[in-house]
């Protein structure tokens, strides 16, 4: 999609949906993205917190403050350290199923992602027949651009990430968002598909106009901390048999840059992510339009923030 997306933010919340996210040290977008849901339709959070040791925790305590009287936020503390992302969103998924009858939409994100619907997200899923079990929507990844050091360090990371990829991301990318009466399932190691998945009907959300935009590196300490985590936990999981090894490679690979490049090898993963020119959109996330929204249903002003 090469044209700017005009999301759809609305002030009332939706009752049969429920957003699950598992989440660690990641206090430069927690906020923006809980908030983002929010001014989408999210009313119904359970919120995985995988041993954060920065102001994650306080971040999303605040949310929760902030909205009590209009939203759940169920906080769970995991503190395992093995990569087991699929088992964990699962047990989520069935907690919320659990507890909350009336969800009939779970939709699992992790913090650098943002589902962004240009229509209302209600009547999105008011289109969708019943004996669909999944929408799959590919991603539209944001990325810097060798404008990034020209910004000033303390802007957030909308402000210096403004522009995206022109194309959506490969199949394989794909996320899903899950029917709560789909039977017999579980959701895959990075939300990408149900397993098992050759019984299951998909929907496609992007031909829907629910599309999902991303993130995922968005700075040179971010890069080197997502990319550490990642990788102890991904090793650890295969030395329990928990992955088959190899799995996650670009994960593992990382060490190995460590140990030949010190600290310039986060910086290259980094500067490797940058869009030219031809390849991408200025398509900002409006995060101060959502903010301003989110605040005056909140009833809390601007300053707060």
């Amino acid at each position: 999609i090469s044209k700017k997306m005009n999301i759809a933010f609305t002030p009332e919340g939706i009752k049969n949906i429920a957003l699950i996210s598992m989440v660690k040290n990641e206090e430069d977008i927690i906020f923006e993205n809980l908030v983002w849901h929010f001014t989408i339709g999210f009313r119904k959070f359970i919120i995985i917190d995988n041993k954060s040791d920065d102001n994650t925790r306080k971040l999303i305590e605040k949310f929760a403050e902030l909205t009590k009287n209009q939203a759940i936020v169920l906080i769970i503390d995991d503190p395992i350290l093995e990569y087991i992302q699929s088992r964990v969103t699962t047990g989520a998924y069935n907690l919320g199923k659990s507890v909350w009858p009336e969800v009939t939409w779970f939709f699992p994100v992790d913090a650098d992602e943002f589902w962004s619907p240009e229509k209302p997200l209600q009547i999105i899923l008011e289109q969708i027949p019943n004996d669909i079990d999944a929408i799959v929507t590919r991603r539209a990844q944001h990325r810097p651009t060798e404008s990034y050091y020209n910004y000033a360090s303390e802007l957030p990371f909308y402000e210096k990430i403004p522009h995206r990829v022109n194309a959506l991301d490969s199949p394989i990318g794909a996320k899903i968002a899950l029917r709560a009466s789909t039977k017999n399932t579980a959701i895959s190691q990075g939300n990408h598909i149900l397993e098992p998945s050759e019984d299951k009907n998909y929907e496609s959300g992007n031909a829907l106009g629910l599309h999902m935009t991303e993130f995922s590196l968005r700075s040179i300490e971010h890069t080197h901390k997502k990319l550490s985590n990642g990788s102890k936990a991904n090793i650890a999981a295969q030395n329990l048999g928990i992955l088959p090894q190899g799995a996650g490679s670009h994960w593992n690979t990382y060490v190995t840059e460590l140990e030949q490049h010190g600290d310039q090898a986060a910086k290259n993963r980094f500067n490797g992510t940058f869009l030219t020119a031809d390849k991408a959109v200025h398509d900002p996330l409006p995060m101060k339009e959502c903010f301003a929204m989110f605040y005056k249903i909140t009833n809390e002003g601007l300053s707060s923030y």
